[in-house]
């Protein structure tokens, strides 16, 4: 769980910067190392969200049957990825803003 926080802002940090997986682990872990338990809290939410859909979901699919069940499976998945990829792109523009520094003023000539 430990590296799974620290690691979680990596692929947005691959796509907005364009660096290697290597490269994007230790982003994201620089970018992390303050708000840890901030982003911690984050994926237990989002977690939590993706197991409440899917024991819905099973409900009503194991009530139809086998198929029924894959089915929504398969929908809960569907419905669920966009959160964690939502969350860790929102996360990823928060710390990196967090983290940037600011701008010298630019001098008076």
């Amino acid at each position: 769980m430990i590296l799974a926080t620290f690691w979680s802002v990596g692929a947005p940090a691959i796509v907005v910067e364009g660096i290697s997986g290597v490269d994007a682990f230790s982003r994201s872990w620089r970018l992390v190392r303050g708000d840890a338990w901030t982003v911690f809290g984050v994926l237990v939410v989002v977690l939590l969200i993706a197991i409440v859909v899917g024991i819905v979901l099973g409900i009503i699919g194991g009530a139809i049957g086998v198929g029924g069940t894959i089915v929504a499976a398969i929908i809960s998945t569907v419905l669920t990825a966009p959160i964690y990829a939502i969350a860790a792109s929102v996360m990823y523009y928060d710390l990196s803003a967090s983290t940037a520094t600011e701008a010298p003023p630019a001098s008076a000539a």
